[in-house]
């Protein structure tokens, strides 16, 4: 095997060269090839090298060239600043590019030639006088030192420069014409191709080196293969799998209940177009500043970005854009048609789905029994984490674009089946619900509590030092415990499970425990009684099999119940939906449309229906206002 080094300075195309020597000799089909430059950043004028192989057998060698039969010198001044000479081997020789005679360069090596390559390739216009181009010439030179057939060359360099073809053709063959030191045929460079790689690196090694290289040179295959599990072999130059890119949805986008488009989003606001990026989220989302800050990000937990360190903060950018577009100009809508639709309930679900009509064209009026509008956004989540005034510009944008909310007036769908043609009902859920332990009426209700508290300033009775006790896992618990401590009271949540299934979210818990909340897993109520404070009855539990939830069912562990003192007594371990809306009657609430017993069709939506987030109330509301519309419309859904 023939081995080949080159030293030139970046610009003056050496790699180039190197690759089109490689495709001159494989051209034949007699040899294997391989070239490459030393790995490291190619600066104009700063020194690098190149390395060729040419051999009759399999190339097996993938270091670079430490021992080579020729070195090519693109640029004679190099030799004082490298060790171009480094590793000859006993018998090489030495190509320079220069106009002096190969005299003036003996003891160098066994073999010197010489070529006026710059002058060469100036002559035919092949780059500038500080930087030539000469690796047309230099191969030409090197055709004539290997006794190459000229005209395949000249064949293969115009085909593969990037640019003056002929030119480079005319340099190569005037140096392949005026090479100097060529009296005869190099039977040492040409014999190298031909014997193979049997002793390409053990010329320096001492004999037992030796004999223990060319045990191992026998074991090495003649063709790759690979006989382990392919899962090991991924990557390299001996992987056996190809990798393949695949286009798949943005999981960000695609776990969005509300069904925004995170990543179109995030783009624009990464170019700085918030306006544009404003109204991608608004599209879907008519609250970005509100679930900025309390939704679960459902796009930053499926992130792909996890799987390498940690998820996008797309809830801080989503706030961004809503809280800085308070102010901006909204379009209204004109009613273009005659079907008119009630919307039960002023929450997220049946605002959303009260402006989507809107913009459809439908009068829609929104009736809500409370005195204010936003429903459990209001009522439910407490100021630290939901400022009023953020709140309430949202609502006032959703007004402005023709959306009527009429205020403490809580109907029934009879009241509305005479002057609505639709009516969607999206009361959320505001009952608790109850724990079913003796004595239970001493106990607060999570929801009331928090909602008399927002909205009224009253704190129940919970003074400064009081031990409250929370039972639940939710939201509300952890809403309630964080208020607790804000009154200076000492909470402490109650959970049947572990953490891990906990249905709060999870940043919210942590941030609960962080503040100094307790939280105790695997134990729940069994019994209260009154003195002077509250004693509550404990029993630990244990994880059986899964539930309809998917969550573990608790068990109670029988003889492991135990007693704590406490001032108070909250619970928050569910809700469920008024049932006024529907006269008193149960009615098991689904999406969409259901039946019921009246003149109008009648819908459902919101937390009541499907999910208990802001956000999945949003993308109810967004749902339920499609299908409402494909009914009118006479369309399927």
């Amino acid at each position: 095997m023939l081995e080949v080094r080159g030293h030139a300075r970046g610009g003056q195309g050496m790699v180039t060269a190197f690759e089109i020597l490689a495709k001159i000799f494989s051209h034949s089909g007699k040899y294997q090839v391989q070239a490459f430059p030393a790995f490291g950043v190619e600066r104009t004028g700063a020194p690098i090298q190149a390395f060729l192989r040419i051999s009759k057998e399999p190339i097996l060698n993938r270091s670079n060239v430490y021992h080579p039969h020729l070195i090519l010198v693109f640029d004679e001044a190099l030799i004082e600043q490298v060790p171009v000479f480094d590793g000859i081997r006993s018998g090489g020789s030495v190509l320079f590019n220069t106009d002096r005679d190969p005299e003036e360069f003996s003891g160098k090596a066994d073999k010197i030639y010489t070529i006026p390559a710059t002058k060469i390739s100036l002559e035919k216009g092949l780059g500038s006088k500080s930087l030539p181009i000469v690796n047309a010439a230099m191969i030409g030179a090197v055709i004539k030192i290997l006794d190459a057939d000229i005209n395949i060359a000249k064949q293969i360099i115009g085909n593969n420069v990037p640019s003056k073809p002929v030119e480079n053709m005319k340099a190569a063959e005037v140096a392949y014409n005026s090479l100097t030191g060529i009296d005869s045929i190099n039977k040492f460079l040409l014999g190298s191709i031909e014997t193979g790689n049997d002793g390409e690196e053990t010329l320096l090694l001492a004999d037992e080196q030796k004999k223990q290289f060319l045990v191992q040179l026998e074991e090495i295959p003649k063709v790759p293969y690979w006989s382990q599990p392919m899962s090991l072999n991924k990557t390299g130059n001996w992987r056996v799998l190809t990798p393949t890119y695949v286009t798949r949805d943005a999981p960000c986008t695609t776990n969005c209940p509300a069904g925004t488009d995170v990543r179109k989003f995030v783009d624009l606001t990464s170019e700085k177009k918030f306006v544009e990026a404003y109204d991608v989220i608004y599209e879907h989302n008519p609250f970005p500043s509100v679930c900025g800050r309390v939704c679960p990000h459902f796009c930053e937990q499926n992130c792909n970005r996890m799987e390498l360190d940690e998820g996008l903060n797309i809830g801080s950018i989503e706030r961004f854009l809503g809280d800085r577009s308070f102010k901006s100009e909204l379009k209204s809508y004109k009613i273009t048609q005659k079907e008119k639709i009630a919307v039960v309930g002023a929450g997220p679900a049946g605002l959303t789905a009260a402006l989507r009509l809107t913009e459809k064209g439908y009068p829609t009026t929104v009736f809500e029994a409370l005195p204010y509008a936003g429903g459990m956004m209001r009522t439910g989540i407490p100021e630290f984490r939901l400022p009023k005034n953020i709140l309430d510009e949202e609502i006032k944008r959703i007004e402005r674009q023709g959306v009527n909310i009429i205020l403490n007036k809580k109907v029934t769908v009879k009241e509305l089946e005479n002057d609505f043609n639709a009516v969607i009902v999206a009361v959320g859920s505001h009952i608790g619900s109850k724990m079913n332990i003796p004595d239970e009426d001493i106990v607060l209700d999570g929801i009331v509590f928090l909602h008399n508290f927002k909205m009224k300033n009253d704190n129940q009775g919970v003074s400064k030092d009081d031990e409250v006790a929370i039972i639940g896992g939710g939201n509300t618990a952890i809403d309630v415990a964080r208020t607790i401590l804000r009154l200076g009271g000492k909470p402490t949540i109650y959970y049947r499970r572990t953490r891990k299934e906990m249905p709060a979210i999870a940043h919210e818990v942590d941030e609960a425990l962080a503040e100094g909340v307790e939280i105790k897993f695997l134990t729940a109520p069994v019994g209260i009684s009154k003195n002077d404070r509250i004693d509550l009855t404990l029993i630990d539990m244990e994880l059986g099999e899964p539930d309809e939830s998917g969550r573990r069912r608790p068990v109670p562990i029988k003889g492991s119940e135990s007693t704590v003192t406490v001032d108070k007594i909250i619970a928050a371990i569910g809700q469920k939906p008024d049932d006024f809306v529907f006269a008193g009657n149960e009615i098991k609430a689904s999406q969409g449309k259901i039946e019921y017993d009246a003149l109008v069709a009648v819908f459902c939506s919101g937390d009541m229906a499907w999910g208990g987030t802001v956000t999945e109330a949003i993308g109810s509301g967004n749902k339920v206002a499609e299908e409402v519309n494909a009914f009118f419309r006479g369309e399927p859904y």
